[in-house]
């Protein structure tokens, strides 16, 4: 295939990957506001973050196998079909109820979108490209993400926060109209779904995904965070047990073999702690404690998301350069530092302080992030590269989520009392969270050191054929 059209599919899946990084990334900055307008407390907005991760989780394995199964481009067409419904309904949500099962549908339509587009791009790019098509793929997320807390921040201050949305929908247009142009269809292992694991993998997510958003509002100690992480955990037993004795596991076996998969996608899921932690701890920080504007704030962000952005568009350098162990450790112990430095932070701390934070951390997850991207997908064949992506992308999610949980115990801060007792509590909980998160990062890190250091990304490794 030529570079010409290589360049233009990146291009077509990479339109709608450039809306969902910023709806995922950029709504941080309008929880607040959604909150005031919708009349919900600051401890349950987190469910706007999470109700987006819950969609996606679940279904991420099964899609997966679907777009190797009936085709990745239909995949691709169907979930921007399906983001886009979900996004008209976020923009005129009339009660937040509404407001979060539009974003659930959102995540649904990435869990469809998501697995197949980084299978047409890890199987359009071959040898020594696959690691730039890849990093390309993530630079381009990376920096829509960058952007998106300005952009969320200026949107939320001049139009309000649904205009957030709504003015995703002719990027979604533009990109439906290049994916059916410019991407072939591709199909991967022709297996058919394994339901049985479809339905037990997406139950365990969804219970674990819940229970976690439920701890941020009601503690651990809750019987409805309990009972749904117990179940979840014991479905999740119940998954792999099934997947041994099932003829068509959802798992292939090509993947649960990839000795060089497993390490890079513990270090995707840990990373991911940090990322939802840090999104809701600093906007909350940011705009109720130090009463900073959502414009303001999201200018604040651009010390996280310009790095990890940056790293993102380096990433096949870096591989090349340096291997896949050492950038995942770096961006695990980055992040711990970053979030080592957050221990510090009081109600009156400088806001030098959380931008020296946030870059560590936004340079930390893009090392951490993007390069445990290439390191997973490159570690199994292509055939496989649909559910090598889902079950890569549901850590990630579970991760995000349970960073949210953490941080939303934090601004769960009651609302008698004085206002320098309630930021003095908050900040006391952000410290508490920050220090979970150092724990998370260093264990990260100690798994990043059991990847594979090989240097040339364009072969699997450990992969066995798709014939074993």
């Amino acid at each position: 295939m030529s570079s010409r059209n290589t360049t233009a599919i990146l291009i077509a899946v990479a339109l709608p990957l450039v809306v969902l990084s910023i709806d995922f990334s950029g709504v941080a900055v309008a929880l607040p506001d959604i909150g005031r307008e919708l009349d919900v407390p600051a401890s349950s907005t987190g469910w706007v973050i999470n109700a987006f991760a819950l969609g996606a989780a679940g279904p991420l394995l099964v899609s997966g196998r679907a777009a190797d199964l009936y085709g990745r481009k239909r995949m691709l067409v169907i979930g921007v079909l399906v983001f886009s419904v979900g996004t008209l309904l976020a923009a005129t949500a009339p009660v937040f109820d509404v407001l979060i099962i539009a974003r659930v549908i959102q995540g649904f339509a990435t869990a469809l979108f998501m697995t197949a587009s980084l299978s047409v791009v890890s199987t359009s790019f071959t040898g020594d490209r696959r690691a730039w098509g890849i990093g390309m793929w993530s630079a381009i997320g990376s920096t829509a993400a960058a952007a998106a807390p300005v952009v969320g921040g200026l949107l939320v201050a001049t139009l309000g926060w649904r205009w957030f949305f709504a003015l995703n929908l002719p990027v979604l247009l533009a990109a439906l109209l290049m994916i059916l142009r410019y991407v072939p269809e591709s199909f991967g292992d022709k297996r058919p779904i394994d339901l049985v694991g479809a339905l037990l993998a997406t139950a365990s997510v969804t219970c674990v995904i819940y229970g976690l958003q439920e701890a941020g509002m009601k503690g651990w100690q809750s019987p409805s965070v309990l009972g749904p992480l117990a179940f979840g955990v014991a479905l999740f037993g119940v998954f792999v047990l099934q997947q041994r004795f099932s003829a068509q596991p959802l798992i292939a076996a090509a993947i649960v073999h990839a000795r060089a998969y497993r390490p890079p996608v513990a270090v995707a899921f840990f990373a991911n702690w940090g990322f939802g932690a840090i999104n809701i701890l600093m906007t909350f920080w940011l705009q109720d404690v130090r009463n900073l504007s959502a414009a303001m704030t999201g200018i604040v962000f651009l010390a996280y998301s310009v790095p990890f952005a940056i790293m993102g568009a380096l990433t096949g350098r870096v591989v090349k350069f340096a291997g896949m162990r050492a950038p995942m450790m770096l961006g695990m112990f980055l992040i711990a530092v970053s979030f080592v430095a957050l221990t510090q932070l009081g109600a009156s701390s400088k806001i030098g302080l959380v931008i020296v934070a946030m870059a560590l951390s936004g340079i930390g997850q893009g090392l951490a992030y993007n390069v445990s991207t290439t390191a997973a997908m490159t570690a199994v064949p292509d055939v496989d590269a649909g559910v090598a992506s889902g079950l890569l992308t549901s850590l990630r999610n579970v991760g995000v989520a349970a960073g949210v949980a953490i941080a939303s115990m934090a601004v769960s801060v009651p609302s008698s009392g004085s206002t320098t007792t309630q930021d003095q509590d908050f900040t006391a909980g952000l410290q508490r969270a920050s220090w979970v998160i150092v724990l998370v990062s260093l264990l990260g890190m100690a798994i990043a050191a059991a990847a594979s250091s090989g240097r040339n990304p364009g072969a699997p490794a450990d992969a066995p054929t798709p014939a074993s």
